[in-house]
């Protein structure tokens, strides 16, 4: 076999060649983490062809390891020729593939943009993946096949969920100046009980009763009993709007055009729940779906490069000291 029939031989090859092309933008464990691969994989993918080929790509003089000259020669016939290929792939497979649909639930109370392009991007390099976003999917819903991956607010204990951290948040309460002018602006904690406070729903029994908030290494327990309404986040965001309460628990990102505008301000400041640990989760017995691991490794991915922290952002607007550091 010639070294141009080798080019496209073994499916391996196709791999091989978008691993390097991707090379050229990041390294090696970019790379691989981009097509779902460990870098132990890759390696073996790209020395397989070289070895095929008996055509040296990589420079492995220096680490990390660089592409060569002979890599250079080729790479633009390369580009067209995997791009070529899915173009192919998708003609050929349009009739008899099936479409994979995966359902993938975001917490109402965060920022998306970034997540929703990591899907979108990962649409159109998989052939027939499409999503169905969903807005706060529980861990039951995972348990009971209701949604494929969901990201959630906080760290899953249940064996039956297998979960990645991704960046960590917290909000602050905030209320509106119509509201506070009215009703009076709260100057302790014992004194949000004198007003209606806008939560998001408990997930223990005795958060219906009684609110924990935090400032530094200080801590206080409200009861809640007669003050609280439950709600999702667009809910208590349209409630603290219409001048209904004082809203625990928004995301900055959430509410950002509020707070620009003016018409939403906090309140107690420095005052806040417990962080939002936030966890990409899918049932343990999905784990080792290839196609589900990409997408959770690729969110979680552009999750730590791209998603914006807006909470730091706002914290710092308004002078609130940093939860971080405690």
């Amino acid at each position: 076999m010639n070294k141009l029939n080798s080019l496209c031989s073994k499916a391996n090859n196709l791999t091989a060649w978008k691993l390097l092309l991707k090379l050229k933008q990041s390294s090696l464990k970019e790379a691989s983490e981009y097509f779902g691969l460990d870098n132990a994989q890759s390696s073996r993918i790209i020395s397989s062809l070289e070895k095929e080929l008996d055509y040296e790509l990589l420079d492995r003089s220096h680490k990390p390891y660089r592409l060569n000259e002979n890599f250079r020669i080729l790479e633009k016939n390369l580009a067209l020729m995997v791009e070529a290929h899915e173009k192919i792939l998708k003609i050929t497979q349009k009739e008899e593939a099936q479409t994979q649909w995966l359902t993938f639930s975001l917490p109402a109370n965060m920022g998306r943009i970034s997540i929703l392009n990591s899907l979108l991007s990962l649409e159109k390099e998989i052939v027939d993946l499409r999503f169905m976003i969903f807005t706060d999917k529980t861990i039951e819903d995972l348990e009971d096949g209701k949604v494929d991956i969901a990201i959630l607010p906080y760290k899953p204990e249940k064996e039956s969920v297998y979960a990645r951290p991704l960046k960590r948040n917290w909000s602050f309460l905030t209320a509106t100046p119509v509201y506070l002018k009215k009703h009076g602006i709260p100057k302790t904690v014992k004194e949000l009980s004198r007003h209606r406070l806008l939560l998001r729903p408990p997930l223990r029994p005795q958060e219906r009763t009684h609110l924990e908030l935090k400032k530094g290494r200080t801590e206080a327990v409200l009861d809640i009993a007669s003050s609280a309404f439950f709600a999702d986040a667009i809910s208590c965001r349209e409630l603290m709007l219409d001048n209904f309460g004082i809203a625990v628990d928004l995301d900055g990102a959430f509410i950002t055009r509020e707070l620009s505008d003016g018409l939403a301000v906090p309140v107690l400041p420095g005052w806040h729940r417990d962080v939002w640990d936030n966890h990409i989760c899918c049932s343990k017995n999905d784990s080792e779906n290839p196609v589900i691991r990409l997408v959770m490794k690729r969110v979680e991915q552009n999750f730590y490069k791209s998603f914006t922290e807006n909470w730091k952002f706002w914290y710092k607007q308004f002078k609130l000291e940093n939860p971080e550091i405690y």
